[in-house]
Formats: C-alpha cells, sequence, structure tokens
C-alpha cells in the first residue's frame, strides 16, 4: 500500500516538475538536458565495455576457431623461429607468410613465458591491445581540447572517444581474434600520439618513428598514421622534423627489411610482396562501406556536424603562428589546433586508404583504423557538451551548436544500443561435435585440408595448405596447381574439410576449378558434421603409406 502511494505521490509531482522546468531560463534548460543526455550516454558506454570484457573473457575460453584467418596466424607463429618460416612454396607441404613477423614474436614470446595456450594468448594481445588503444585515443582527445577547457571536461571527452570505439562492431569482432590488426593499430595510435607531442619536443620523433615501423613490421599497410603525420608537419611548415621523422622511419625500417632479408635467404620479401598479392574488385569498397556506415550511421553524423559547426573557432585552414609563449617569448601555434588538425589529417588519410578494401583477401577489418579516427572525432564532439552541462558555458553558442550538445550525446547513446553481441550459447552448443571431428582429424594417417585450420592445430597436426591463398596465386600464375592437382588424385590427403559445397561463390574462391575437380573424382563421398562439408575418399580406397607433415 506504501508502495502505491509513493508512486501516486510520485505521479502527483511530476507536472509540477515539467512546469518548474518549463518556467527556468533557456540556457539553464538546456544545461539541466544536455546533463541528462550525458549520464544516459556514458551509463550506456560503460555497459558496452563490461559487455567487451565479459566477451573477452568467454573467447579466452573457446578453444576452436572464430574467424577463418586465425588458424593460419597460429601455423605461422609456430614457425616464426624456425628455417620454415618464409620458406618455398613450390613444394608441399607450402605456407604463405601473410604478414610481417612482430605479432607472432610477440604472441609467442608470451606464450612461451606464461606456459599458456598460443590461440587463448594470441586472442589475448589483440583484447588487451583494442584496451591500450582505446586508452590512446582518450589521451589525443584530451591533447586536442582548446586551452581554457577544465580538467574535467577533457577527461570527459576523452573518456567518451575512448569508451566509443566499443561500439563499432569492426573493433568489437577483430578485438577478440588471433589476428595481426589490432596491435598493428596500437603501434600506428602510439606513434600518434607520441608524434603530435614532437611539434613542442622534437626529441619525441624518435620514439614516433620507432612506433611507425613497428605497425609496418606487424601489417605492412599501416602507412596512414605516418602519411599523415608528416603531412601535418609539411603543412605547419615544420619541413625539418617532418624530412627527420621520415628519414629515421626509412632508415630503421630498411636496417630491419636487410635483416629479416639476410636471415630467410630473401624468403621475407617473396612473401610480403610477389607472393601477399591479391586481385582487385571495385564493388568490394561499395559493399563494405554500404555496411559500415548504414550500422554506424549516428557515428558519422555527429563526427561530421561538430566538425562543420566548429570549424569557424578552430581556424583549421589557417598556418600562421597564433600563440606566444610566454617564458621563451617564441611563437607557435596552439598545440590543442595543432592536434585537432591533427585528427583530420588522420581522418582523411585512413579514407584515403580504404581503397584497399577492394582486394579479395579485405575484410572489415580494412576499415578499423578509419572507423577509429571517426571515434576521435566524436570524442572531441564532446567538448562543448560537457562545457554545457557541467560549466554551464552555452552563451557564445550558436542555436545548432547547442541542439548538437543535446542530439549528441543521445545519438551516442542510441548507437550502443545497435550493437548486435556475439551469440556464444549456439557456439558453445557446436563444441562437442567439434571435438568429435577433432578426435577424427587427429586418428588420420594423412594430411587434412581444412577452411578451418584452428580445428587441424587443435588436434595436433599442422596446416599444410591454405586454401584461400593459393587459390589466389595460382589465378595470378605465381603458383603452379598441377603439382598438388596430382597429389590428390593419387589420395595423398585424408579429407577435405570446407565451410561450403562447390558451386557456392566462397568455395569456388578459395578452390580453383582444376583442383575442385580432383577433389570430386578422389574424394566423392559428401558429409555434412559440425556445421561443415567433409570430402572423403571412397569406403575401401587403398590407404597410402603414413605421411608424417
Amino acid at each position: 500500500m506504501a508502495s502505491i502511494e509513493f508512486n501516486l505521490f510520485r505521479a502527483k509531482l511530476w507536472p509540477t516538475m515539467i512546469s518548474q522546468y518549463l518556467k527556468r531560463p533557456r540556457l539553464i534548460k538546456l544545461r539541466i538536458a544536455a546533463s541528462a543526455a550525458l549520464v544516459f550516454m556514458f551509463a550506456l558506454l560503460i555497459l558496452r565495455i563490461w559487455s567487451f570484457l565479459r566477451v573477452g573473457m568467454h573467447v579466452l575460453r573457446f578453444p576452436f576457431q572464430l574467424d577463418y584467418g586465425e588458424g593460419i596466424v597460429w601455423q605461422q607463429a609456430l614457425m616464426i623461429l624456425t628455417s620454415e618460416a618464409y620458406g618455398r612454396i613450390d613444394d608441399f607441404p607450402a605456407i604463405v607468410f601473410h604478414y610481417p613477423p612482430i605479432y607472432h614474436l610477440v604472441t609467442r614470446g608470451i606464450a612461451g613465458l606464461s606456459g599458456g595456450d598460443m590461440l587463448y594468448t594470441g586472442r589475448a594481445v589483440s583484447i588487451g591491445s583494442t584496451l591500450f588503444t582505446a586508452l590512446v585515443i582518450g589521451l589525443i582527445i584530451i591533447r586536442a581540447a582548446p586551452l581554457d577547457t577544465s580538467r574535467i571536461t577533457r577527461f570527459m571527452a576523452g573518456a567518451c572517444g575512448a569508451l566509443s570505439i566499443f561500439c563499432l562492431w569492426p573493433v568489437l569482432i577483430w578485438a577478440n581474434l588471433m589476428r595481426v590488426d589490432m596491435l598493428a593499430l596500437l603501434f600506428s595510435f602510439l606513434g600518434y600520439w607520441i608524434g603530435l607531442r614532437a611539434f613542442e619536443r622534437p626529441v619525441y620523433i624518435h620514439v614516433a618513428a620507432l612506433c611507425f615501423v613497428a605497425a609496418v613490421y606487424t601489417k605492412q599497410t599501416s602507412i596512414s598514421a605516418p602519411v599523415a603525420l608528416f603531412s601535418l608537419m609539411f603543412w605547419l611548415r615544420r619541413p625539418f622534423l617532418a624530412l627527420g621523422g621520415f628519414a629515421l622511419c626509412a632508415i630503421w625500417g630498411t636496417v630491419i627489411l636487410v635483416l629479416l632479408f639476410w636471415l630467410t635467404e630473401g624468403g621475407f620479401v617473396r612473401h610480403i610482396i610477389l607472393y601477399n598479392i591479391n586481385q582487385f574488385e571495385w564493388s568490394r569498397i561499395e559493399i563494405f562501406l554500404n555496411g559500415v556506415v548504414t550500422q554506424h550511421m549516428l557515428f558519422f553524423w555527429v563526427a561530421l556536424s561538430w566538425v562543420l559547426l566548429s570549424n569557424s573557432d578552430r581556424k583549421i585552414a589557417d598556418r600562421k603562428d597564433r600563440y606566444v609563449n610566454p617564458t621563451t617569448q617564441t611563437v607557435t601555434k596552439i598545440y590543442s589546433d595543432i592536434t585537432y588538425l591533427g585528427i583530420l589529417f588522420y581522418f582523411a588519410a585512413t579514407t584515403l586508404m580504404l581503397v584497399t578494401i577492394g582486394k579479395l583477401g579485405s575484410n572489415i577489418n580494412y576499415l578499423i583504423e578509419w572507423l577509429l579516427t571517426i571515434a576521435l572525432l566524436v570524442g572531441t564532439s564532446m567538448f562543448d557538451v560537457i562545457r554545457l552541462a557541467i560549466e554551464g558555458k552555452g552563451d557564445q553558442m550558436s542555436n545548432a551548436r547547442l541542439g548538437l550538445c543535446i542530439a549528441a550525446p543521445i545519438a551516442i547513446a542510441i548507437q550502443t544500443l545497435l550493437i548486435h553481441e556475439t551469440n556464444f550459447d549456439a557456439l558453445q552448443q557446436q563444441v562437442p561435435q567439434f571435438k568429435t571431428l577433432s578426435a577424427r582429424i587427429q586418428a588420420a594417417d594423412k594430411p587434412v585440408i581444412s577452411d578451418d585450420m584452428v580445428i587441424l592445430l587443435r588436434s595436433g597436426k599442422k596446416v599444410t595448405w591454405e586454401p584461400a591463398i593459393f587459390a589466389q596465386l595460382g589465378n595470378l600464375g605465381v603458383w603452379d596447381e598441377r603439382p598438388f592437382v596430382k597429389r590428390i588424385k593419387k589420395g595423398e590427403l585424408a579429407m577435405f574439410i570446407t565451410v561450403t559445397s562447390r558451386g557456392d561463390k566462397l568455395f569456388d574462391s578459395r578452390f580453383s576449378p582444376a583442383i575442385a575437380d580432383a577433389i570430386d573424382e578422389a574424394y566423392p563421398v559428401k558429409e555434412n558434421f559440425a556445421g561443415y562439408t567433409l570430402h572423403l575418399p571412397r569406403p575401401g580406397s587403398p590407404k597410402l603409406v603414413r605421411n608424417n607433415y
């Protein structure tokens, strides 16, 4: 009864509260609305990172494949310190090394020191890299705050930008995989943050250059950050700083390249340049961009709106000196404006790099760096919102900016609700079947070719051949598939495990017509198991001598 009376009492108060709110001055009403929107936004962002950490714990306990590329990266990490690394591919088994060695060395080193499972360690490296990247994004946003911004406003805006990356679904997917991308992005953003500090202390350019080189030797396409930073330095008339940074990157990069060339007898260059080539389809760019932009439309709207409305304050096109240091009496451009301009340059560089999505081997991971620069802009959009909500500073804002102060946090909050989480219950239900399939692979007395390479390694087998990359090399004439076709026809393999069957676009992209014909001839029995298609030899086919690959 008391509860009912209390609810009625609250219901009677609502009209009074609304009436009092409407009678308040306009700026106070906007401040209250902005404060409520901020609380709503941060509550959902905190829930989002909690969800990310909870999913990460599931990922670190899931023993099988989450992505096609995990198995080959795991196999490469196992081989990276052996003579087989970046070896020849004209025989069988043959492995193409798609990436430089830093991620493999880091994962192998941590797994060796901790005694942990290599797959779980690789995923942990990606999760940790994502969390540290979020931290660096927050630091860049804090540095971009106008000089008269309070400490609490800087911190809250940085926190918003950092937390917002956990609303980007490509990040949520790739952060949990044994893939090289998130570690490369950590090096890129760390180098960019340190490089922005080099405008005040040029010695920092040495550290930034090392980070950029580390990023490139983690994933060779990680060039957006140095391109953006050195372009910014030229734009702001610091050519010697830019040329010094470029020279340091070139020197360190060349030294490491020569060392890897010597250690692998030229194999590193062959794999990274000659073998790691892909055909190009312009239609892929449109497909991926449409999907990502549609999923993150509210983020794009917030970022673009704030950039357009704040342009007059920032004077981003003004390259003239604007700030006199009272101690040294030297005239420099305000570091916060340099940082903000640096964010725009980074966004422009990553936008140009979107063309790489057209490679057949690309996926949504090629969009992550671009989306993270969007998160930087989203974070900087919070300066006005927090100033209005906490400090009550809104007298100098236009009506459009005041409106954005209310709409932006609401849009970000709604964006957090649009994210679909991974259904781990469905994956866990498949574990018994995966274990059964793993036992069958383990009992095989010949090599197994599988789209799921994690299950091969989990079964104690080596990955001896990766379908997707060799299909591309065969199409481009870099690899001769005829010896491999002969092996298939002779029955030198135990089985093929594919995600789909012949006639499906994915299957046809991984197996050439000649290889598919050979599989149909020598492995005509098809069995659907654990979500895969097993291609098996005819019952009673003679077994060859066991091959210990």
